[in-house]
């Protein structure tokens, strides 16, 4: 993969993504990115853990899970962190059922639900998620909206959207974060990581995996993955609108024979051949 002198290689790329942020030889920038995002109090993070984010299968038709970041507080709050480079289909419910899964692989056959921890899901996403919405950064909760009054702790969702924030940081860490992880070019990165050394860690961590020609490749290999999964989905998708399409003349032009109709006028109408309007009427 060949890059400019003036680039780095993109956090937007979920490979570079948890070599930043999901390394346990840099725990400052994770700590750093969950401090600027969850409102917990800082003793959590004296000791963070990085856990396997493979989600283990509870039966043979599920779905393999595996996630980018996974990270356990000192008091047991389990923490995934997601980056997005593309929208997918339904992308709302899988962020739930990651937060779900994490939720329910936490109790064992005979163990109370006591022993559950608060689960949080944080998704960095390279579009807009929600079009209706100026705002860069949401927190969801379980929330009854008759009373006024939220659901004991137990799971929230943050989703923080690239294409909305601010040209510059509007002087929370959140922003300055989003800022960073969605910045192109060596100066833009080391300007916003000015003054803050853990940023500066950051860019550091960027520059060696940029240098580095295997992660070079790999990235390019997963973000080559994305462009084809994206590929497939839309030829999918048009495969199927098409099918739609034939399936709803030939379904007009049944009716159309039934009522007798002349096989010139069906074929104007509908844009069939006649001889697809004839093996349609010789169809039972």
């Amino acid at each position: 993969m060949l890059l400019d002198d003036d680039e780095f290689l993109s956090p937007m790329n979920d490979f570079v993504f948890k070599r930043l942020v999901g390394d346990e030889r840099h725990p400052a920038i994770t700590t750093s990115i969950l401090q600027a995002i969850l409102p917990l109090p800082r003793d959590e993070y004296k000791r963070i853990i990085f856990k396997d984010p493979h989600i283990n299968r509870s039966f043979e038709d599920d779905k393999e899970r595996n996630l980018d970041v996974c990270i356990e507080t000192c008091s047991g709050h389990m923490i995934n962190v997601e980056m997005q480079a593309h929208l997918t289909p339904a992308y709302h419910l899988r962020m739930q059922s990651y937060a779900c899964k994490l939720m329910s692989n936490q109790i064992k056959i005979g163990e109370p639900y006591s022993v559950i921890r608060p689960v949080h899901g944080i998704h960095f996403c390279n579009f807009t998620l929600f079009p209706g919405c100026p705002c860069y950064y949401h927190r969801f909760r379980l929330y009854d909206s008759t009373c006024s009054m939220a659901f004991p702790d137990s799971m929230e969702l943050h989703t923080l959207e690239a294409p909305k924030a601010p040209p510059e940081s509007d002087g929370t860490m959140k922003s300055r974060w989003l800022c960073f992880l969605s910045a192109r070019g060596r100066k833009r990165f080391k300007s916003l990581a000015e003054g803050s050394p853990v940023m500066e860690e950051a860019v550091a961590v960027l520059a060696e995996l940029t240098a580095d020609e295997e992660a070079r490749m790999l990235a390019v290999s997963r973000e080559k993955w994305h462009l084809d999964q994206l590929t497939r989905e839309v030829f999918a998708r048009q495969a199927g609108l098409e099918e739609g399409r034939a399936e709803g003349r030939a379904d007009a032009a049944r009716r159309m024979l039934m009522e007798k109709l002349d096989h010139n006028l069906i074929s104007r109408i509908t844009g069939l051949t006649l001889e697809q309007i004839e093996n349609l009427r010789q169809r039972p």
